[in-house]
């Protein structure tokens, strides 16, 4: 098979990058080289990135890395944002957090560290522009966007 960018089929390693193309396909099938310029690759960990439902991408170690020195702080955010909240966007959050809890064995409070690093990496925001949207909002929409 050849590379989906450069038609190339020379290299040694091919990787899926999760790039939606026109006709709905969800992958691209990419060389070494064309990989490592993508902007669903990340070239820290070497690794394709993952793609989201709003087809937006972002790196899954990226994610865990930032999510992990945010878990300390995640409990106060979450103790201020929801009692802020409108009931809807509330229940919608507090749902996503047990339910990925019961899901993934995590604690709340990685998860929702998780919810924002995802969101930071995916945007292109910093997570302190996260979690003050959150809180200027007063919504989860741009979240669950």
């Amino acid at each position: 098979m050849n590379c989906e960018q450069c038609g190339l089929g020379t290299s040694e390693w091919f990787t899926y990058v999760p790039i939606k193309h026109k006709d709905g396909k969800l992958n691209t099938y990419l060389c070494r080289v064309c990989a490592s310029v993508s902007k669903a690759y990340c070239t820290i960990h070497s690794v394709p990135h993952i793609g989201f439902e709003d087809g937006s991408t972002a790196c899954k170690k990226c994610i865990d890395m930032l999510a992990t020195s945010l878990k300390e702080f995640s409990e106060k955010w979450m103790s201020d944002l929801l009692p802020i909240l409108p009931f809807e966007d509330k229940r919608k959050l507090q749902e996503y957090i047990i339910g990925n809890s019961l899901l993934t064995g995590n604690d709340y409070n990685l998860i929702f560290a998780l919810f924002i690093a995802s969101k930071a990496n995916r945007s292109g925001l910093n997570f302190e522009e996260v979690v003050e949207k959150l809180f200027k909002e007063k919504s989860t929409k741009f979240i669950f966007i």
